[in-house]
């Protein structure tokens, strides 16, 4: 999985944007939506977006004037790291900062997200496995930002395929990420799984109602049940353009473009 491609899906106005619309309840009409560009890390790049107990978290490649930087190996650009800035009224306020504690790691950190246990769970670059189709991204589980060891790997991961940017059900009971594993519909496609026992049930394919032979990817739940995801891969989006389905008892419900200025 090309890691930039799909990171770069959710920019962070975008996602706030999203964020904000959604707070307002499932009846929210486009005049309701207001669009505000946030400024956050200048000329660098902020993505992926999360928002928890009145703190905005996500990702940025911005050189950090403190630590020693990492770059990319492929193309000398300054690696992805985990940042955090406190809200007040809904807005950021103050300077964001370094969320994970201790020297920067030698690898991109493109996402954060919050199991239903408080767990930190982070996608970043899995270096235990290899490829020969680029970078590869795992989902991993940190005790806690002053963690300094590069966690533990939070779910199953085929070699050489990434999987990425979990979301959770407001009941803990369903996660679902995006994979670019082998049998899909397409580069890469959404993927859930369920608590059973305690533990999370091996990863099924949301399957072709969902999935296209494009890209489908960076899903959210939302309280509501709704479930939104970024795709390329629909007869009506451009670029990638983000839908919002549901889950039932007979699978997944056919996906529904969001409204208005939010899409492209």
């Amino acid at each position: 999985m090309n890691y930039r491609l799909y990171i770069s899906v959710m920019l962070l106005t975008l996602c706030t944007t999203l964020c904000l619309a959604q707070s307002r309840g499932r009846g929210a009409k486009n005049k309701e939506i207001e669009v505000r560009m946030l400024d956050l890390m200048g000329s660098a790049s902020a993505l992926n977006p999360v928002i928890k107990d009145s703190t905005l978290y996500f990702s940025s490649n911005k050189k950090n004037e403190v630590v020693v930087n990492h770059l990319n190996e492929e193309d000398d650009s300054h690696l992805y790291q985990i940042y955090s800035v406190l809200l007040r009224n809904g807005l950021p306020y103050g300077t964001p900062k370094v969320f994970m504690s201790g020297p920067q790691r030698p690898f991109n950190q493109v996402a954060i997200a919050f199991d239903n246990n408080g767990k930190l769970i982070i996608t970043q670059n899995n270096l235990e496995v290899s490829s020969n189709r680029g970078s590869v991204l795992g989902i991993f589980e940190y005790g806690s930002p002053m963690q300094t060891n590069n966690g533990s790997l939070y779910m199953w991961q085929p070699k050489g395929r990434s999987v990425a940017y979990p979301t959770f059900s407001a009941d803990g009971k369903l996660m679902i990420f995006t994979s670019d594993m082998s049998g899909g519909e397409g580069s890469a496609d959404l993927y859930y799984c369920e608590l059973q026992n305690g533990s999370w049930s091996r990863p099924l394919n949301m399957g072709s109602v969902v999935n296209t032979p494009g890209v489908e990817t960076s899903p959210y739940i939302h309280s509501s049940g709704k479930i939104f995801f970024a795709s390329n891969g629909r007869s009506d989006s451009r670029r990638l353009d983000i839908y919002y389905c549901f889950k039932t008892d007979n699978g997944f419900t056919e996906p529904i473009k969001y409204d208005g200025i939010i899409n492209s």
